[in-house]
């Protein structure tokens, strides 16, 4: 049976991820989905499944889903779609956003995503967005994180995994290797190369900083696409060695 649920998202990153992830434990299993920004960072998903489940238990358990704000409606089959909710859905209450803070940035995510991996060209004109160059760092690892949520959301087998180091392994780094050359050491991912470095690091570059570092990017898409797996709360991705400080490797340390 066709089933149609339609949710309310903030601007967290891996809120698709957890909702289907919370589909699935209900026997549904996931066939497509679309999304629509809404402004003020929120976004109205609606995911279609297969399966047979009690609209009142998949309302209850999403509702408790990090990331989701409402739950709109749920339909099955050809009948009429439960309303959770009477009420039409009040405009949100615009919020203060930081310094610097670009509109759109889930829209930006998404035609990544959709570009996936000729991205240099986004994050170039991203980066010319951002006025104070204090904000780059952060407001490139929430774009990374975004895109990462995205990513993962697409992959199966980063829905299926039960540990870190498997989604890892058997995920995270078959994503990257499209954009980079990633390893997995322990809790670690190891990046030689990217499209975002060169192939060797010059003198004068580390003495002029004559190239930008996209790592921020990179911490936060890792995070993004682990942040979704089932079971692995409050990850954290921390770089702790970077080829435009010298080192042989951009190192990305995974931890919860």
């Amino acid at each position: 049976m066709a089933v149609e649920i339609t949710v309310i998202l903030d601007g967290s990153a891996g809120g698709m991820t957890r909702v289907i992830t919370a589909l699935k434990r209900f026997g549904l299993t996931f066939s497509g989905h679309r999304i629509e920004p809404m402004g003020n960072e929120q976004s109205r998903l609606t995911v279609s499944a297969e399966g047979t489940a009690v609209a009142t238990e998949v309302r209850d358990r999403l509702a408790q889903v990090k990331g989701v704000v409402e739950v709109v409606q749920i339909g099955s089959g050809g009948a009429a779609p439960t309303q959770v909710r009477r009420e039409a859905p009040q405009p949100a209450t615009p919020r203060s956003t930081p310094q610097g803070q670009p509109v759109g940035l889930e829209d930006l995510a998404e035609r990544v995503v959709e570009d996936y991996p000729k991205i240099i060209r986004h994050i170039d004109a991203f980066e010319q967005t951002i006025p104070n160059r204090d904000d780059l760092a952060p407001q490139l690892r929430r774009l990374g994180r975004l895109v990462g949520g995205k990513l993962g959301a697409q992959d199966p087998m980063l829905q299926e995994a039960h540990t870190l180091h498997e989604a890892l392994e058997n995920s995270v780094v078959q994503i990257l290797d499209r954009i980079a050359e990633p390893e997995v050491v322990g809790s670690d991912i190891k990046v030689r190369l990217s499209i975002f470095t060169r192939r060797q690091v010059n003198t004068m570059d580390l003495v002029f900083g004559g190239e930008a570092s996209r790592c921020d990017f990179l911490s936060g898409m890792i995070e993004g696409m682990v942040d979704g797996v089932s079971g692995l709360p409050n990850i954290r991705v921390e770089e702790t060695s970077c080829r435009t400080n010298g080192d042989e490797y951009c190192t990305f340390h995974v931890s919860t």
